[in-house]
């Protein structure tokens, strides 16, 4: 038998900038301050992808149109493959930075109705393309055996979309999972997907130059959600678990949601009423059908569901023209809440319902002495 090559190699690149087209005309634009790649055949066949600073520009080559921009900071990606009877993708995935800025909604509108035209040329021969490269399935079975496992770790993640001079921002912060579907005691005909998601604060924002500073927050949320399996090749057991839950609301901020939820439904009707149906679509659509048909991933079933959830509270400031602490605050303590088997239960621990003691949304939430206050 052929000796398998033992040995180390890694390449290091600075200043890499490229521009891709998949799919005419769109075509990625890609810049990086350093690129480190790594492979370790000496022990355990590791692969390490390591990026720092990279831009990913999407736009278009016939409207010449930015559709969006993707920033990373400090990425790193690791994949350690297992040559075992039933191989598992061990992938590790970690950043500190990355955020996604799409451009005006109705510029982006504009570009893709002109752009379409293009798309199902395009679409049909990378689709002849991808049909002459692929290989004949050799063992089905393999496949369904195939099993992953993905680890990532996210410290800052940015969405924005701009609509004239108002801003709208989601953000994730300190994003953890560990997803896998590579369970001891499963069914082999059953790929259930466990493991564990959390986020310490997830948080939309409207910045807009007339909405004060301190009422820019709307939401602000953490959520953790497990799984667990008590009985092998059972239903799983979830829980979804939240230290707080703050939504606060003021009259200009509300305007400013509503406005911005009319003009995407405008766009949108906009959209279907001028755009011509095209092939690829229809293609697409089969395309996806025929993955969901043919995929052995089960429906989601659980055995039971617990919910926890501390510290949630709505606001209402009434934004005055001589101070901008004055609203209502309604919320609770704590909630439990727990179904299985067709029975559920719920408990709420100390509701209430009381005036507004803030200067901002930052620390608008009623503690301790404050809600006995009034």
């Amino acid at each position: 038998s052929r000796a398998d090559l033992k040995a180390e190699f890694a390449l290091n690149f600075s200043n890499v900038s490229a521009e891709l087209m998949f799919l005419s005309p769109f075509f990625i634009k890609l810049e990086m301050k350093q690129l480190t790649a790594y492979l370790n055949r000496l022990e355990n066949n590791d692969i390490l992808l390591s990026i720092w600073n990279a831009d990913f520009i999407l736009k278009s080559h016939q409207t010449t149109e930015q559709y969006l921009k993707l920033s990373c900071g400090d990425l790193q990606i690791k994949l350690k493959p297992h040559a075992d009877s039933r191989p598992v993708i061990d992938l590790r995935i970690s950043t500190s930075l990355v955020k996604l800025t799409l451009s005006e909604p109705r510029r982006i509108l504009s570009s893709f109705l002109q752009d379409e035209k293009l798309i199902g040329e395009s679409f049909w021969h990378l689709k002849n393309l991808i049909r002459l490269l692929s290989p004949p399935p050799k063992n089905q079975d393999l496949q369904k055996k195939l099993r992953w496992a993905v680890d990532a770790n996210l410290s800052y993640f940015g969405l924005l979309v701009p609509m004239a001079s108002t801003n709208f921002v989601l953000e994730l912060h300190m994003l953890l999972a560990s997803v896998t579907n590579a369970n001891k005691g499963q069914n082999k005909q059953e790929d259930h997907i466990s493991g564990n998601l959390s986020i310490e604060n997830f948080l939309f924002l409207v910045n807009e130059p007339t909405l004060p500073v301190d009422l820019s927050k709307i939401v602000d949320f953490s959520i953790r959600v497990s799984t667990s399996q008590k009985v092998p090749n059972s239903p799983q057991s979830y829980q979804i678990e939240s230290s707080h839950f703050r939504v606060c609301l003021s009259p200009t901020s509300l305007i400013y949601i509503m406005w911005g939820s009319h003009q995407l439904q405008s766009l949108l009707h906009y959209f279907k009423k001028h755009r011509i149906p095209h092939q690829y679509t229809k293609d697409l659509t089969n395309i996806f059908a025929k993955g969901y048909s043919s995929s052995n991933e089960l429906p989601i079933e659980f055995r039971s569901i617990h919910i926890l959830s501390y510290n949630l509270c709505v606001g209402w400031m009434f934004q005055l023209e001589d101070e901008t602490n004055t609203g209502l605050i309604l919320g609770f303590d704590r909630l439990f809440s727990a179904y299985e088997k067709n029975f559920g239960k719920l408990t709420l621990i100390g509701g209430y319902f009381s005036v507004l003691d803030a200067n901002s949304n930052d620390t608008f939430f009623s503690q301790g002495a404050k809600k006995q206050k009034y």
